[in-house]
């Protein structure tokens, strides 16, 4: 069991981090990640089966590095992403935060998460789980890895990073 402090942290980095993509503050929200964070969306393998592998399965998102986050950015803040213009709005909520601490240098944070969406006259409600390791940096958690899984995948439209 973490320290209520630990736990408001954690939970404060990753209630932040919706924030930053909710507000379209990219800068921000890459901020919040390490050199060599992970970000990974897994597709599911059958109605049961989540792939586990980014190696081995499909994914939604697998993106190796802040620099390859950072192009999803800059994709988004340019328009060189059709889907994404005009940019979608976003909501997304969190719940259910659990927070473990291996060390003293890292924690282990998994939630429940809600992605409303407004684009193109369309509404879209997304849902599923996150799982972010934070990394102590200095004063501050930054993001080393961060696992959605995306409950709902049956997918009318194409999503970007921002919208799960």
């Amino acid at each position: 069991m973490v320290s209520p402090e630990l736990h408001m942290a954690a939970a404060a980095a990753v209630f932040r981090e919706a924030d930053c993509l909710d507000r379209w503050q990219w800068q921000d929200w890459l901020d919040m990640f390490t050199d060599d964070c992970e970000f990974w969306c897994p597709a599911w393998v059958d109605e049961e089966t989540l792939g586990d592998d980014p190696d081995r399965y499909v994914s939604f998102f697998y993106l190796a590095g802040r620099a390859a986050l950072g192009d999803r950015v800059f994709r988004v803040e340019s328009g060189l992403t059709p889907f994404v213009t005009p940019l979608p709005r976003t909501c997304h909520v969190i719940s259910n935060v659990h927070v473990t601490a291996p060390d003293a240098t890292q924690l282990q944070v998994s939630s429940h998460w809600q992605t409303s969406t407004y684009h193109r006259r369309q509404t879209v409600h997304l849902f599923g789980f996150y799982d972010h390791t934070l990394v102590r940096d200095g004063e501050r958690w930054r993001i080393a890895r961060k696992k959605i899984t995306l409950l709902n995948d049956h997918l009318d439209l194409p999503i970007d990073f921002n919208q799960i």
